[in-house]
C-alpha cells in the first residue's frame, strides 16, 4: 500500500446523517459497511445511503469484525462484547473494562483485548 491520498470516501451527506464522532468501521462481504459512532449506535451504510441503524451499545463502538459466516461482532466502551446477524443480537459477553478490539481468528473464535491490556476469548 502506498503513501498517496484515499481515492474513496463516504459522501459529506451520509456523515452528516449519521453524525459524528464515528469510532469504528469495518467491511462486510456484500459491500456494504459497518460504523460504530461514540454514542453506541451501529449503522449498515451502503455507497450513498445509510440504510439501517440501531443502538447497539451503552457507550461507543470501539471495533468491528466480520465473520465469512455473516455475522459480525462489536466491542465497546461500555464493556460488553456483542455478536449480530443483521439487528439480531446472537450473543453478549461482559469484560473487567473497555473493549479496545475485537478479532474474529480462522477458527470462527472471537478474540478481544481490553483497555486494561488484557486479551481473552469471548463465548
Amino acid at each position: 500500500m502506498g503513501h498517496g491520498r484515499l481515492n474513496r470516501c463516504l459522501p459529506l451527506g451520509v456523515i452528516a446523517e449519521l453524525g459524528l464522532p464515528l469510532r469504528s468501521i469495518a467491511s462486510l462481504h456484500g459491500g456494504d459497511l459497518l460504523v460504530g459512532d461514540s454514542r453506541g449506535w451501529l449503522h449498515r451504510v451502503s455507497r450513498e445511503t445509510v440504510v439501517a441503524t440501531h443502538r447497539a451499545h451503552a457507550a461507543a463502538i470501539t471495533s468491528i469484525a466480520v465473520a465469512r459466516h455473516g455475522t459480525w461482532v462489536t466491542g465497546s466502551e461500555d464493556g460488553t462484547v456483542r455478536c449480530w446477524r443483521d439487528r439480531q443480537l446472537l450473543s453478549s459477553s461482559t469484560a473487567r473494562d473497555f473493549v479496545t478490539s475485537v478479532a474474529i481468528d480462522a477458527r470462527g473464535t472471537i478474540v478481544c483485548a481490553g483497555y486494561d491490556g488484557t486479551i481473552w476469548w469471548a463465548r
